[in-house]
């Protein structure tokens, strides 16, 4: 059975409306990944919106400095994995 890559959008994995994947592929050995689903303008809008409500939120309320913090600190997370 192949993984499937879902979106995540406002909090929640979602594989949209359209039911569409394509394959992610391996560019070091052609293998594949993974399925991952397309997303389109329902999946895109949902995206949208829930980036504009965040900036109601805390992450609104933060310096860019903060901001920029905790995505250098995810990207430290993806880099050690």
């Amino acid at each position: 059975m192949t993984d499937k890559t879902l979106h995540f959008i406002n909090g929640s994995y979602t594989a949209g409306d359209s039911g569409i994947v394509f394959e992610n592929i391996s560019p070091v050995d052609g293998s594949l990944i993974s399925e991952v689903y397309e997303g389109k303008q329902a999946e895109i809008n949902q995206a949208v919106a829930a980036a504009k409500a965040a900036l109601d939120g805390p992450w609104g309320k933060m310096t860019q400095d903060e901001r920029s913090a905790i995505l250098h600190n995810v990207a430290d997370g993806v880099t050690a994995r």
